[in-house]
């Protein structure tokens, strides 16, 4: 009796302990490198580094980031490999997969970029008809644009990095590129203008996989942990420095 009531005993000790343990497990996030938002060798990994670990932790949570190439990066969280992922936008194919939380972590603006030597006049997607414009493969376009330009004679051209879009269209093999204005910031664009063209609004998202049972309960948790986090002066400072983050999330 007495052997069986301390086996019992330690038994349940065990069980508490692992219990424990495994509700401070860190949620681990796969992302990849993104100009001076996401980087492992950057301050913080980044401006969205830093606000997904402060959006945690203001509710007592750790996390971890793996970095790697993109695609990686999306078949591992989709794999359930990890517990999730940054950063995202939201397609119809993505939400088979993935578990969006109700708020984006940051807007994109992408802004259409042409030589200043071609002297164009860009005002809207009609001055892009007969054009050849270069896209990221890696970024996701409105389905509005995507079908205005098959429609109507606007060449796209796929290519991987902002560099190659850069030196692709500075040797006039494309006319138009597009991309984020910071994440093509440290590169050299003396020969370029932005053109007048309204920029493609884009909202990217923390997401996280349909395979995992608390992948529900991680997005619920980083929507309440952001919003109080973006409450807090220390929330308000990073705002500022990590332009198009959510300065208004909802609960």
């Amino acid at each position: 009796m007495v052997l069986n009531f301390f086996f019992i005993l330690l038994l349940s000790l065990f069980v508490s302990n692992n219990s424990v343990r495994g509700s401070t497990d860190p949620i681990n996030f796969t992302t990849g490198e993104w100009g001076k938002l996401l980087g492992k060798d950057l301050k913080d990994k980044g401006c969205l580094a830093k606000t997904l670990k402060e959006s945690y932790g203001s509710i007592h949570k750790n996390i971890e980031l793996t970095f790697m190439v993109w695609s990686g990066a999306f078949e591992r969280a989709k794999a359930g490999r990890h517990d999730g992922s940054i950063y995202w936008y939201k397609t119809d194919e993505r939400l088979k997969h993935f578990i969006y939380p109700k708020n984006h972590i940051r807007t994109d603006s992408l802004y259409f970029y042409y030589k200043r030597s071609k002297l164009m006049n860009l005002k809207s997607w009609r001055d892009l008809i007969g054009k050849r414009v270069v896209i990221n493969e890696s970024y996701y376009y409105p389905k509005q644009f995507i079908e205005y330009a098959k429609e109507n004679n606007i060449e796209l051209i796929k290519l991987s990095t902002e560099e190659q879009m850069v030196n692709f269209t500075n040797l006039d093999r494309a006319d138009v590129f597009i991309s984020a204005e910071k994440v093509i910031s440290s590169l050299d664009l003396i020969h370029f203008k932005k053109s007048s063209i309204a920029p493609l609004k884009l909202c990217g998202y923390v997401i996280f996989p349909v395979l995992k049972k608390l992948s529900q309960k991680h997005a619920n948790d980083f929507d309440k942990g952001f919003y109080k986090f973006m409450r807090t002066s220390k929330g308000e400072q990073l705002a500022k420095s990590c332009p198009g983050l959510n300065k208004s999330p909802i609960r």
